[in-house]
């Protein structure tokens, strides 16, 4: 790197992006949520959803609350989703998946094993269902469980490995949520997550893990119009450190902050488009983020 500081860094890891990216490329992190993702609809319903999932641009990083110069992102995506509301699993499940395209491009800082690097390609498909616990519209609660399996079979390029869409690593995300309606067409969600990862044994030739990273999701959202809704967002995210060949990498662990607003409208009573905009207000490891997502739900 750039900073005499981090000369340690450059040899292990270019600032352990892998951990950054297999977060980053969130064809709905593809697991952020979403407010009201769990209203359940009815069985037999199905959604097929399309996200330009986000577009991202980042002048900085951030390692131990410190910058590093000379680093850079600019990051967009697509992704495909279809999600099938059935009651075999016993009680209301979602059966989906979700389908990535990425573009990115990146640059580390001098120093580094690939300081720029620009990466194009699918993704690492993922695979899961939603689970309901609760489903109450007459009081307005609802609650569910959710399991995604992130497949390693995305475009990897061990050369560019930060930038590349896929992962090279097996990955499982556990989320719980609870959502209560407060009247007047307001509601206020809670989803916590769990992150857990497998090895990535060719990262730039070396062994990259990752510890599991937690992530709170919180949602308020309210009703202007019987078809629009809007929602204010806060993401709280810690842990997710990594380490190259078995040696911690200072600057990885997360304790970050992030903030947004949703707006979402029934175009149809089929068709629904929502747009999202949201920034990194803390950030202790990890690019500081700024961030743009469109998408459009068809509902049959």
């Amino acid at each position: 790197m750039r900073v005499r500081r981090y000369a340690g860094y450059a040899r292990a890891t270019v600032l352990a992006a892998a951990a950054l990216f297999a977060l980053a490329a969130r064809p709905a992190s593809a697991i952020d949520t979403n407010a009201r993702d769990y209203i359940w609809a009815p069985p037999g319903t199905q959604v097929s959803l399309v996200y330009l999932n986000p577009y991202m641009k980042a002048g900085s990083y951030r390692a131990d609350d410190d910058g590093v110069p000379g680093s850079s992102l600019d990051a967009s995506a697509v992704a495909l989703r279809h999600a099938v509301f059935t009651d075999a699993c016993g009680v209301l499940c979602t059966p989906q998946f979700v389908l990535p395209y990425q573009r990115t491009e990146l640059e580390i800082g001098a120093g580094t094993v690939a300081p720029e690097q620009r990466v194009s390609g699918v993704g690492d498909p993922r695979l899961g269902s939603s689970f309901a616990l609760v489903n109450d519209p007459e009081t307005a609660q609802y609650a569910g469980v959710t399991g995604y399996v992130t497949v390693p079979v995305g475009h990897y390029d061990s050369d560019r490995a930060d930038a590349s869409p896929g992962g090279n690593r097996w990955a499982f995300s556990a989320l719980a949520n609870y959502t209560v309606g407060l009247g007047q067409g307001i509601y206020l969600e809670s989803t916590i997550e769990a992150q857990f990862y497998g090895d990535n044994d060719d990262y730039y030739g070396r062994t990259l893990s990752q510890d599991p990273l937690y992530r709170l999701q919180t949602h308020l959202s309210f009703d202007i119009t019987p078809s629009t809704y809007v929602a204010a967002r806060h993401y709280f995210s810690h842990g997710g450190a990594v380490s190259i060949d078995g040696r911690d990498v200072r600057g990885t662990r997360r304790r970050n902050h992030q903030i947004g607003a949703e707006l979402a409208h029934w175009v149809t009573p089929r068709d629904q488009l929502m747009l999202m905009v949201a920034r990194d207000v803390e950030v202790q490891a990890g690019f500081e983020t700024k961030q743009v997502l469109l998408r459009y739900a068809h509902f049959y």
